[in-house]
This record gives structure tokens, C-alpha cells and sequence, in this order.
């Protein structure tokens, strides 16, 4: 049954302990069935979605008051952790229109002890103001992401990737050697080619971490049966690997199969010199982020939380940042304005109240109504008379 009472902040706040289960995915056919065996009320598709919207703004906030929040979240987190980056960009009404945050521990570690790999991505966000999630990681010796900068914009365009790399820039410099993986998106090709260099760059040399000892082992493994020929001693020769001749130039660090140049870690060919001229230990052939020790200055540093809001320092001078204008049409098919009816629910048929006729309203009748007249004489007249006549 129905109830008056059933409205989206009432069913908001029931529904609010069972959004805050991350395990479970929460969807309106649950929510409606929930609602229906706890309260006995039958409570359509748009109430269900609109309690659901009311108990995630219990549990996330405001949007318009989480963008009131921003710049002194930026405050404080830079206060928080040294060395944290932190930029907001408005427009002339301050409005949002870009974020940008990178932690000062991460830019640390990427500068000292991360190889110069850089992978840029991004992904759309829903609610009800949208945007882009800009992301840029990085990889450590045990080749496992660390992200580097994270920031929000309107859209994925030139221009906003373009500010981004330039924020990513002013906090890790130049790096030499700096290779940057991405979709191939074409603001991302040309926003790459503003505003990063290339170099090259070297670091220290230790043992080697877990994940670059076993690709080793399994390329050691794999280039046993290879044969190796000698050109030039010490410094140039091929090796056949069953498939093909490759030549690697020790002294220049190259390879044809070009695994060693890309990823800088000594590939099959490689080993399978170090074991006919009997060098047993080659690590020093491997960057040095590749290296144990590069591997613990990564997470030397720790990122400290910011602590309760009631904590924060609240400068006079940060402005109010205000939501973005969301009168730009989103890209691909638009939605369709109907409304989706709940399960069981049948649909009403309308009839026009001009024609009759069932299918269509009153605003949309194309039928054609033909109005005849009845003919009024006045009273007492003869011609009124005879038209009562037999």
C-alpha cells in the first residue's frame, strides 16, 4: 500500500545504515523491496530513487557545501603533510571549473627513488555536477602503482589537461628520461607534447627488489638453451633465441628485441651473455629503481591524516568556491525523458480531451473535429413552428 508519509527524507534516513555497507551493492529493485518488507509500503521507481540520493547526501554531505569546504581542505591538508601541492582554479564568479592535489611524500619518492614512468588517465564521474577525474601514477621498483597527483575539471579537453600536466610539472620538475603511458586520447598527446621534455637518468645500484629477482629467474630460465656468438668482446654480440638473431651492445646498454631499453632490466638476451662469459652477478645492468633500497625510499615517508574538521585552521582570505554551471549538454545519446515505470506497474492510457480519442492529450491532437450548428429562431416564430410540425 501507499502512504502519504513515505517521503524521500523519511525513507532517506532508513536507508542510510544499509548505504554505509561497501560490501553490497544497493539497487533500487532491492531498495524497493526492502522498503516493502519492512514497512509493508509500496513505494514506486522515482521515490525510490529519490530516497536513495537523500540518504547518500546524509552520508557524503551536500555537494554545494562540500565545494564551500574545498579550499580549506586544501589548507589544511597542505598544513597536514610538508611538501603537498594544492591548486584550485574559478572563474571570474568563483565558481569550480578545476582541482589539483599531489602529496609531498609521493613527489619525494617519484624524484628519488621511482623510475621515470608516468601513466596519465582519466575517468567520468556521476552526481549530479559530473566531471573528470584526472589521474597520474607512478611505478616502484616492485612494479606497483603509486598515484602521484589526482584533480577534478569540467571535461576531458586540451585545456584542462594541459593545466594539469603543467601543476604535475611545477611539482616534480624535470626528470630525465621521463616516458609518459596514456590512452593516446588527443588532448593527452598534445598536452604531453607542451609541456614535458625527455633526459635520461641514472641511480643507485643495490639488490634487486622481489618482483625484478623473479622476472630475472624467469628469463634466466627461459634463454639457457640460447647460443651466444661473440663479435666484439665485452662489448657486442648476437644471440640466437631459437626465433630470432638479436645483437646486444653491452657497452651501450641496447638490445634489438628492445625489452632492455624499454624497461631498463637486463632482458633474455642479456642473461644469456652474462652466463657464457660467466658473470654471475648483473645487477648492476639493471636501473637503479630497481634496486631494495629505492624500493624502501619509496614508502620511507608516511602521509598524515588531517584530523576532524572541528580542527581544521579556517583562513579569511580563501574564497567561497561555488558549484560549476552545468548548462553544457553531456556528450553521446540523450537519455530518453521518460519516466521508467516500477515493476508491476501498468501503464495509464491517455484519452484526449478534445477528440475523444485514446493514445494522445489535448497539446498534441491532430484530429480534425467537424462543429455543426443548430439553427435558433426567435420565440413565437412561424418558421419555429413548422419544424414541430408532423
Amino acid at each position: 500500500m501507499h502512504h502519504r508519509n513515505a517521503t524521500a527524507k523519511l525513507l532517506g534516513r532508513l536507508l542510510e545504515p544499509k548505504f554505509k555497507d561497501n560490501t553490497r551493492i544497493y539497487k533500487g529493485k532491492d531498495i524497493k523491496q526492502d522498503i516493502y518488507m519492512d514497512m509493508n509500503i509500496d513505494i514506486s521507481y522515482k521515490q525510490t530513487w529519490r530516497a536513495k540520493n537523500v540518504a547518500l547526501e546524509y552520508i557524503s554531505g551536500c555537494p554545494v557545501a562540500s565545494f564551500a569546504q574545498l579550499p580549506y581542505y586544501c589548507h589544511n591538508l597542505e598544513l597536514t603533510n610538508d611538501g603537498t601541492v594544492t591548486h584550485i582554479e574559478t572563474d571570474d564568479e568563483d565558481r569550480f571549473k578545476m582541482v589539483f592535489i599531489a602529496f609531498g611524500v609521493v613527489i619525494r619518492s617519484f624524484k628519488y627513488h621511482m623510475r621515470p614512468l608516468i601513466i596519465i588517465d582519466a575517468t567520468h564521474l556521476k552526481g549530479r555536477y559530473e566531471g573528470t577525474n584526472l589521474l597520474a601514477v607512478g611505478m616502484d621498483g616492485n612494479n606497483q602503482i603509486i598515484p602521484i597527483a589526482t584533480g577534478v575539471s569540467q571535461g576531458e579537453t586540451g585545456p584542462s589537461w594541459t593545466w594539469f600536466l603543467s601543476k604535475l610539472k611545477e611539482c616534480i620538475g624535470e626528470i630525465p628520461n621521463l616516458t609518459i603511458i596514456s590512452d593516446r586520447h588527443a588532448t593527452i598527446l598534445s598536452s604531453c607534447e607542451a609541456v614535458f621534455p625527455n633526459a635520461f637518468h641514472d641511480g643507485p645500484l643495490d639488490e634487486l627488489s622481489d618482483w625484478a629477482k623473479a622476472k630475472i629467474r624467469k628469463r634466466m630460465q627461459k634463454s639457457l638453451n640460447w647460443v651466444v656468438v661473440g663479435i666484439a668482446v665485452d662489448k657486442v654480440y648476437e644471440v640466437d633465441d631459437r626465433r630470432r638473431i638479436q645483437t646486444v651492445e653491452l657497452c651501450n646498454g641496447t638490445c634489438t628485441c628492445r625489452t632492455w631499453q624499454v624497461s631498463r632490466l637486463h632482458c633474455g638476451h642479456v642473461l644469456a651473455i652474462c652466463r657464457v662469459i660467466g658473470l654471475t652477478d648483473c645487477n648492476h645492468l639493471a636501473k637503479g629503481w630497481f634496486m631494495r633500497i629505492a624500493l624502501k625510499g619509496t614508502y620511507q615517508e608516511l602521509v598524515y591524516p588531517m584530523g576532524e574538521v572541528s580542527s581544521w585552521q579556517i583562513p579569511n582570505y580563501l574564497p567561497d568556491v561555488k558549484p560549476p554551471h552545468m548548462d553544457k549538454q553531456p556528450s553521446g545519446r540523450p537519455k530518453s525523458t521518460e519516466r521508467i515505470r516500477s515493476q508491476g506497474e501498468e501503464p495509464v492510457i491517455v484519452k484526449c480531451g478534445r477528440c475523444g480519442v485514446r493514445g494522445h492529450n489535448r497539446q498534441g491532437c491532430k484530429e480534425t473535429i467537424s462543429y455543426t450548428k443548430e439553427r435558433t429562431y426567435p420565440r413565437g416564430s412561424s418558421q419555429q413552428a413548422d419544424d414541430y410540425l408532423p
